[in-house]
């Protein structure tokens, strides 16, 4: 084991109460690798949470972990170990930075190569495809039991952190995990159904009102589809429910940039991206204070929707 996975481990092993968060607008790999690394503390006899900012989208319900998830944590509980996972920066904590700030260790396990390692315990590594493939790494050396439920939920967020191992994360270190994982029995046929064929009507709604909206920019190369706060509301969606609409542009074979922009609520719009080849949208994101990947990245922008599309589009007139 790396020597950062290991103090991570040994810190493990020394806590009693521990908190895993997850990062705001829940995915595959956030709560994969969440969801993963509670189950095996819960066999190590821990008492452990994991602590979202929403209720879990109906995406990923069917992740045996809804046992393990809270908004709020019990009066009283106070952990001994916080652990940040997928989160590539403290504003991806939202409200829960003091909670986690509580602990008398923090740690951090990410794979975002903009993760400057805010915990004093921190595995951040770039090359990874996923995060869920870094607690895999680690819960294999702890040698700790591995049940099938706990390679579901690893190989969830291998699968969707990858796009169904389509994108450019995706390498020999991705498919020998995902082989591994196939191993404790996991039947592929009805679990990528619950990963990537899963839809409810008012996810459906919203995506038509989404592709409605597609943009085209800079002789076709950077699409953006919106999403307004009357169109959440018109559908019934939550937004836990835009999962997977940066991409939607990025089908056009013309689009090198996609963009998707949501406003939750007036004048806080959340935005996401995605590229091909070396089209590098994490630097777009960081001129806004997110960051992520060369070809996946996010950020939000507190302005009318008006002006923070205007600034996205001129953002990007530099690539």
């Amino acid at each position: 084991m790396r020597d950062e996975l290991k103090f991570i481990a040994d810190a493990i092993f020394a806590a009693q109460k521990i908190v895993l968060f997850t990062h705001i607008s829940l995915d595959g790999d956030s709560l994969g690798s969440s969801g993963a690394l509670a189950l095996v503390l819960e066999n190590m006899k821990k008492e452990v949470f994991i602590l979202t900012e929403t209720s879990v989208p109906g995406a990923l319900e069917f992740l045996p972990v809804q046992h393990l998830i809270v908004t709020e944590l019990p009066e009283g509980f106070v952990p001994e170990l916080s652990i940040a996972l997928d989160c590539g920066d403290r504003e991806r904590f939202a409200d829960r930075e003091k909670i986690f700030d509580s602990a008398s260790v923090t740690a951090n396990i990410d794979h975002h190569r903009t993760n400057i390692g805010y915990a004093q315990l921190n595995c951040v590594d770039k090359n990874k495809s996923s995060t869920s493939e870094l607690v895999y790494e680690m819960i294999k050396d702890m040698n700790v039991e591995i049940t099938k439920d706990v390679a579901k939920c690893i190989y969830v967020g291998l699968a969707t952190d990858t796009g169904g191992f389509r994108h450019a994360n995706t390498n020999s270190d991705t498919h020998l995990c995902a082989s591994e994982l196939l191993k404790y029995g996991l039947n592929i046929a009805p679990l990528s159904q619950d990963i990537f064929v899963y839809s409810s009507e008012s996810m459906i709604k919203l995506q038509a009102r989404a592709l409605a909206s597609l943009e085209l920019y800079y002789d076709k190369k950077l699409a953006i589809v919106t999403v307004t706060q009357q169109d959440f509301e018109e559908c019934g969606a939550a937004r836990s429910e835009t999962e997977g609409f940066a991409d939607f542009g990025r089908a056009l074979p013309s689009v090198l940039a996609s963009v998707s922009m949501r406003e939750f609520e007036k004048n806080k719009i959340k935005i996401s991206m995605r590229s091909k080849g070396l089209y590098n949208v994490a630097k777009i994101a960081q001129i806004f204070g997110g960051g992520g990947h060369i070809n996946a990245a996010g950020c939000s922008i507190d302005d009318t929707f008006e002006n923070a599309k205007a600034k996205i589009i001129k953002a990007f007139e530099a690539i």
